[in-house]
């Protein structure tokens, strides 16, 4: 054999040989029921025992996977799911193994199932199943950018769950991305485009506006408001209220840099103030 062809036949022994143990790795109807059977032993054993469970659905994934990709002769899965049910109905850990075997349509379907579970959840024994639901239904809404309802979830976790060292960290997680997002929102709508040349206005306040406007007037854009009492704020409106970034300045010299939503200090940037708390309106605009 030459050595150039070494490479192609050894892998090739190699991928049959995986492929072989592949094949081999499939169970039978029997080796079925005989897993999710021992999995049902041992909740009977211990119905507290989160492994059990886990162990369990995880055996009617198996089966389940398998009826999915065409495999025939696989018994039902309902029959097992309703003994489990019948012996144990105010367990969370049993009620989630019934519902995360459903076909989900999206994740809101998914968050709302996981809701109506921990809203049932009677049972103080079954805490270590509850705040493990709450957490894997708030990090598949973080993934989908979902924020203020993940943080929800993982309130849920704390709450069942408030010794666990990393769920102040989700929360933490969450309201940091929520705030992020928002901002990111509030940045894009504070730099939409209003008229192309500045306007001066006269607003109800007796403030002086000068800047873009939208059809109605309204400060909408990049602008510079004054107001009677002499401050002022440059920065982006929209719709007529100060949203977006922006610098707004007191007659004291104190000023304000950083993050604006509806009139309201918001969020973070280089801050001095004059005792003002971050999310009161400004006055008198």
């Amino acid at each position: 054999m030459k050595l150039g062809n070494f490479p192609v036949v050894f892998f090739t022994v190699i991928f049959v040989a995986i492929a072989s143990v592949a094949q081999t790795g499939f169970k039978s109807p029997q080796q079925h029921i005989a897993a999710i059977e021992a999995g049902e032993r041992e909740i009977a054993a211990d119905p507290w025992n989160q492994r059990a469970y886990t162990n369990h659905r995880l055996a009617l994934y198996d089966l389940e996977k398998e009826r999915r990709a065409g495999r025939t002769g696989l018994p039902a899965i309902q029959p097992f799911l309703d003994r489990v049910s019948k012996g144990h109905p105010n367990n969370i850990c049993v009620d989630w193994s019934i519902k995360s075997l459903r076909p989900w349509k999206n994740l809101k379907e998914y968050a709302d199932a996981v809701e109506l579970s921990l809203r049932s959840h009677t049972d103080r024994r079954g805490d270590t199943c509850a705040a493990d639901l709450a957490k894997d239904a708030g990090i598949m809404l973080s993934k989908d950018g979902q924020y203020k309802r993940a943080e929800e979830f993982f309130v849920k976790q704390k709450a069942v769950a408030p010794k666990d060292p990393f769920v102040d960290g989700y929360i933490r997680e969450a309201k940091e991305k929520a705030h992020t997002k928002m901002m990111q929102d509030v940045v894009k709508i504070g730099a939409a485009e209003g008229s192309k040349e500045p306007k001066l206005v006269i607003l109800p306040d007796g403030g002086i506006y000068v800047g873009q406007v939208n059809a109605a007037d309204r400060p909408h854009g990049k602008g510079r408001y004054q107001g009677q009492n002499g401050n002022i704020y440059e920065g982006s409106f929209f719709d007529g209220q100060m949203t977006g970034y922006g610098v707004y300045k007191y007659t004291n010299g104190r000023k304000y840099e950083g993050e604006f939503y509806k009139t309201n200090f918001h969020g973070k940037g280089p801050l001095r103030r004059d005792g003002m708390g971050l999310h009161r309106r400004l006055q008198p605009h």
